[in-house]
């Protein structure tokens, strides 16, 4: 009896705190930002981003649409305010390794691989199987002609990605930097 009234409880904390969270923001910015993950799911990017942008314009700390938002930069290829965006989702959401994740990948497409190593990292102390950062951390010591801590980081990559790695560009480096 007490372990049904215990759940029932911590049900009802968490519906109340899912609601609370919710209620936070405003209807208009939530069906814009709904808007936008269905843009995204469908690979529409931009239309996307330009929700994720309207959300914000409404409720200027929503971090799922700031993430969103830099997550879009990223794929049109937009890194500094794929930066910007990210910075302030950052600030909801300190302990969320997608965002770390996503900032790494900016500051190496922008050549800033100093900053990209920081944030790849933090991600992986935030979640330790992140499979896409250990990838990320091998291209920046491949670009770096590290070739050995290469293919430790490729390794680590393979060792904790979930499905089947088809990249090319993945296994040529690892190619090259075994035959180093």
């Amino acid at each position: 009896m007490k372990k049904k009234i215990i759940r029932s409880l911590f049900a009802i904390l968490l519906l109340t705190g899912s609601m609370t969270g919710l209620a936070q923001v405003p209807a208009a910015a939530l069906q814009l930002y709904n808007e936008g993950i269905k843009l995204k799911d469908n690979r529409q990017t931009a239309e996307a981003l330009d929700k994720f942008k309207k959300a914000i314009a409404i409720k200027a700390n929503y971090t799922d649409a700031l993430y969103n938002a830099g997550w879009c930069q990223n794929e049109l290829a937009k890194y500094n305010s794929a930066i910007d965006y990210l910075n302030k989702a950052r600030v909801g959401w300190p302990d969320i390794p997608k965002v770390y994740f996503e900032l790494g990948f900016a500051f190496y497409k922008l050549g800033n691989n100093d900053s990209a190593w920081i944030h790849f990292n933090r991600c992986l102390e935030l979640k330790k199987d992140y499979s896409l950062a250990f990838k990320q951390l091998g291209y920046i010591d491949y670009d770096e002609e590290k070739y050995s801590s290469a293919i430790r980081q490729f390794n680590q990559y393979e060792a904790n990605a979930k499905d089947e790695i088809k990249d090319y560009l993945y296994w040529y480096r690892k190619d090259s930097a075994i035959t180093r």
